[in-house]
């Protein structure tokens, strides 16, 4: 099963991110593949930086999980995150990558708001 996600809140104000979390964990152990494609503050979630802080956050997990991690370039640009910044495997890329996960994807799932 190919499955795209889309995450648009931060790793560390906002719960739906450990829900997609959990949600992506469950696919990769059931043999999925998983591409997810951050948005808005959601580009927070490739930060190296945050990743290393030593606090169990999502931009960890996202760098453990064997999945593809591609940002908003126009997202990132604006908080000022570049490539240099990203946990290893991520990116910024642009809504062309959205479009291929998308059209790729038997199942499009979309983190937007607090649950």
């Amino acid at each position: 099963m190919n499955v795209a996600v889309l995450i648009f809140s931060s790793p560390v104000q906002h719960r739906n991110t450990e829900h997609a979390l959990d949600v992506i964990r469950l696919l990769v152990e059931q043999g999925g593949s998983v591409n997810v494609f951050l948005l808005g503050d959601g580009v927070y979630n490739s930060q190296r930086k945050i990743a290393d802080s030593g606090v169990d956050n999502a931009a960890s997990s996202l760098s453990q999980l064997r999945v593809t991690v591609v940002n908003c370039s126009t997202c990132a640009r604006l908080r000022g995150i570049v490539e240099e910044d990203l946990i290893g495997g991520a990116k910024n890329g642009s809504l062309e990558d959205l479009v291929e996960f998308v059209e790729n994807a038997d199942i499009v799932l979309s983190f937007t708001e607090e649950i």
